[in-house]
């Protein structure tokens, strides 16, 4: 309550425009100072949209790594829609977000955005695919989900080593799924292997899990075993990680094996 007494106390003395300088300048210590959550928040608070778009953008793989999307989300909607459309790359990290977060209606209506501006870019028509592919899994539908999934792989640029391991592991997913082990096996292992470059240890957990479960299935328990062991070593070191023991992971699927 005090903050906000002084809050008001400072816009009614200096007024909006220095109000909002000050913002800036804030913003500025903080980014110098490697403070990024409080940088983006002054900027937001000073409506230097460009600002926080640059450090939104900077900062998101980051916060995905960790899966802090409503965060970045809260981040995002607070900026003019008609100006983060112009930020192609961010929107569609935002269309990416509001699907992970099950916003499909509003992913979709982005992302139908984006396709038009994307006409011209080919490493942007694959971040779109990836967005959509996205959605397609929430709505149900596998196999366009897949397609896309697939055509976001080969289109995004080889430098996006961060997206290509999360396609991979999608593909890998849904290989798996279809019942499709040799295929889901290659996958989840070049996942495994691009989350090591792009420092994203959840695509690396995921793809052990991939592979660990592929081995399950084609009756390779003691290596199953030891796939799950070394993932939920790893799955120690985020923040998200670990719901299932190995144990509970392994006995559920010689249940669904002796089944």
């Amino acid at each position: 309550l005090f903050a906000d007494l002084l809050r008001h106390q400072c816009k009614t003395v200096y007024g909006m425009e220095q109000v909002a300088a000050l913002h800036r300048q804030a913003s500025q210590w903080h980014e110098d100072n490697n403070l990024p959550d409080e940088a983006i928040h002054h900027a937001l608070e000073a409506k230097d949209w460009q600002r926080a778009m640059r450090l939104i953008y900077g900062y998101y793989e980051a916060r995905w790594k960790r899966g802090e999307f409503n965060t970045i989300l809260g981040w995002l909607k607070i900026i003019p829609d008609e100006l983060l459309r112009k930020h192609h790359r961010l929107y569609n990290h935002y269309a990416a977000l509001l699907a992970a977060v099950g916003q499909l209606d509003a992913a979709e209506a982005a992302l139908n955005y984006l396709e038009a501006a994307a006409r011209d870019d080919t490493a942007l028509q694959g971040e779109v695919a990836f967005a959509r592919g996205i959605v397609c899994k929430h709505w149900g539908d596998l196999e366009r989900s897949l397609e896309l999934t697939e055509k976001a792989f080969a289109l995004l640029s080889p430098d996006n080593v961060a997206m290509r391991s999360r396609a991979a592991i999608g593909i890998a997913h849904t290989r798996q799924r279809f019942g499709h082990l040799q295929e889901a096996e290659k996958w989840a292992t070049q996942a495994c292997e691009l989350g090591k470059q792009a420092g994203d240890i959840s695509v690396v957990v995921t793809a052990l899990s991939q592979i660990g479960i592929v081995a399950a299935y084609q009756g390779k328990l003691k290596r199953a075993i030891e796939i799950f062991k070394k993932e939920n070593e790893l799955a120690g070191q985020t923040a998200w990680a670990g719901d299932q023991t190995t144990l509970c992971r392994v006995h559920y699927i010689l249940n669904d094996l002796e089944a």
